[in-house]
C-alpha cells in the first residue's frame, strides 16, 4: 500500500504520546502501515534559518532530523540538514525510506491539500 497522509486519530496520538512523550505529538502524519513507518513534523525554528524538525519512526526507532524547506515555481525542495539516527539503523536505508515518505508528504503532509502540481525534491545535504 505504501505511505499515505492522514490525520492522527485520538487513540493513536495517545498511544504515541504515552510511549514517546508530549514533545512529539503528531496531529497528522505520513504513514506506511504495512512497514510501520511514520513521518511527522513537530517543530519549526522561530529564528532564521527556520529549519523544520521531523520525526521518522522507522524499524521501531525514533529518527530525528531537520530539513531546510523551499518552495519556488511549483518545486518543493526538502534538504536534509541534520540526522540523529540510532546506531542500530542503516543510514542509507533510513535516507531512502525518508525520500519515499517525502514523496507522499509532498508540501504539507495534509490529507486535505491536493498538491500534485508540485515537483518534490529531497536532497541529502552534507553532515
Amino acid at each position: 500500500m505504501g505511505f499515505v497522509n492522514e490525520h492522527v486519530k485520538k487513540e493513536e496520538r495517545r498511544t504515541f504520546v504515552d510511549k514517546y512523550g508530549t514533545e512529539y505529538t503528531p496531529v497528522r502524519w505520513t504513514i506506511d502501515r504495512e512497514k510501520d513507518n511514520v513521518l511527522f513534523h513537530y517543530n519549526t525554528d522561530r529564528e532564521p534559518p527556520h529549519y523544520q524538525s521531523f520525526i521518522f519512526y522507522y524499524k521501531k526507532c525514533l529518527v530525528k532530523f531537520d530539513v531546510d524547506w523551499k518552495l519556488k515555481d511549483k518545486i518543493c525542495t526538502w534538504k536534509l540538514i541534520s540526522l540523529y539516527i540510532p546506531s542500530e539503523l542503516n543510514k542509507e536505508e533510513v535516507i531512502s525510506e525518508l525520500k519515499e515518505a517525502f514523496n507522499t508528504y509532498r508540501v504539507s503532509g495534509s490529507p486535505l491539500f491536493k498538491d500534485d502540481k508540485y515537483e518534490i525534491i529531497f536532497e541529502r545535504g552534507v553532515f
